[in-house]
Order: C-alpha cells, then sequence, then structure tokens
C-alpha cells in the first residue's frame, strides 16, 4: 500500500520539454551520486532533463525512492550547484517510472467491448503488480482501427480516473519510412522489442488471423506476451 504522499498527482506526471541533463552523464556521473550519498539510489533513479525553469526531472523506479529524493531534494540541489555553478539547478520534480506495454494488433475487425475489458484489465494488473502510482504508456504502431480505438480508449481511460491512479497514455510508434525505407516497419518493430524493450506485450488476435509479427517478435526476444482473441 503506497503512502498518501505516493499518489499521484498532476505534477507527477506533467511533462514538459526537456533538454538533456548532460553534465550528469559520462565521466561525470558520480556529480549525482555524490549529493545522495549511495551509488546505489544513483542507479535507481534516472534523470530524465531539465526544465525551463531550471528543474531537474527525475524518474524513480519506486516510490520508496521518490519519498528518499524529496526528503533529500533541497540538500541535492544546493550541492548540485556547488559542485556545478553554470547549471543553476532551481528544484527537483519527480515522476514515477512508467510502466509500458506494447499494444500489437492486427488489422483486422475487433470488438471494441472486449478491447475495452482487456485494457482495462491489463491496466488493473500494472496497477496490482506495480502500483497505482506507475503510469502506464500504451505503445502502438497507428496501423489498425483497433489501434486508434487503443489511443482513444487511453484518453478516456485517464479522464475518469483522475485523482484515484496514475493516467494511461497511448503513444503511437511510427515507423520512419523516409529514413529506412521499405525496411522502416522491420527496424521500428525491433527496436520496440530490444531498445525501448517494454514491459511486456500484449498482443490482440483475430480469429483465422495469424498473431501480429510484433508480438511473434516479441516472443522471439522473450518479452512476456498476453495473447487474447477479439
Amino acid at each position: 500500500m503506497s503512502n498518501r504522499s505516493d499518489m499521484p498527482s498532476a505534477a507527477d506526471h506533467d511533462t514538459p520539454d526537456l533538454r538533456p541533463a548532460e553534465w550528469l552523464t559520462g565521466n561525470m556521473a558520480h556529480l549525482w551520486a555524490e549529493p545522495l550519498g549511495s551509488e546505489n539510489l544513483a542507479r535507481r533513479l534516472r534523470v530524465a532533463g531539465v526544465d525551463a525553469h531550471g528543474h531537474l526531472h527525475v524518474t524513480c523506479s519506486q516510490a520508496a525512492y521518490r519519498t528518499h529524493l524529496r526528503l533529500l531534494a533541497q540538500y541535492v540541489v544546493v550541492r548540485l550547484n556547488e559542485l556545478v555553478p553554470t547549471v543553476r539547478v532551481t528544484g527537483i520534480r519527480t515522476h514515477m517510472r512508467p510502466v509500458e506495454i506494447l499494444v500489437a494488433t492486427v488489422d483486422a475487425n475487433t470488438d471494441h467491448q472486449v478491447l475495452d475489458g482487456v485494457l482495462l484489465e491489463t491496466c488493473h494488473d500494472a496497477v496490482q503488480v506495480w502500483g497505482p502510482e506507475h503510469p502506464v504508456i500504451l505503445r502502438h504502431t497507428a496501423q489498425t482501427p483497433a489501434d486508434q480505438f487503443v489511443a482513444d480508449w487511453a484518453a478516456q481511460h485517464t479522464a475518469t480516473t483522475a485523482g484515484t491512479s496514475a493516467p494511461a497514455r497511448a503513444v503511437a510508434e511510427l515507423a520512419d519510412h523516409g529514413r529506412h525505407g521499405a525496411k522502416a516497419t522491420e527496424i521500428r518493430d525491433l527496436r520496440l522489442v530490444t531498445i525501448d524493450r517494454s514491459d511486456m506485450c500484449l498482443a490482440i488476435c483475430a480469429k483465422n488471423h495469424p498473431i501480429p509479427s510484433l508480438a511473434q517478435l516479441a516472443i522471439r526476444v522473450g518479452l512476456p506476451v498476453r495473447q487474447v482473441w477479439s
């Protein structure tokens, strides 16, 4: 059970435009661990970037780490500004690590009632495993009517559960045909199951149709796949 202070709020899930905090990467990574006082804690807090107001945005893997960082925040800001005076950090904004679900669909008629139930159950399961403070990202390829339903469903679900659960956000992962030509879809799909590996794949299948190729690829690389027939 999460503490009240760790329940989601609108500020936790704002995603402003961020510039990379290059001064905390590579050989300079020790500048992040030093004010935290723990390399172990530093490894569990990912610096996402800095916003236009100088706030350092940090993604936390667990609610306990976020609580710890919030307690240390004022000291960390002061120490970072001492270590790197040119940076001028003004504060720290914390975000919970999202649960990323890759949604693979087929270009066939799908039952929207079934889709609604599957998406609701999947998000509910994510809450049970990771906790209600973790937002859910539904990654889809924007190729089928079912993908559009996923996008619409995420927006509606977030609106109706605001204040009680973290948001669900749909992200369209488009193939870059201009850059990769005929291999664009293949390259995009490989990236989604390896480099940008999600926590699981939800495969929406149709009778008399093969399992979506993206789900087949996920199975081959060992990504957990849940198959549902619509």
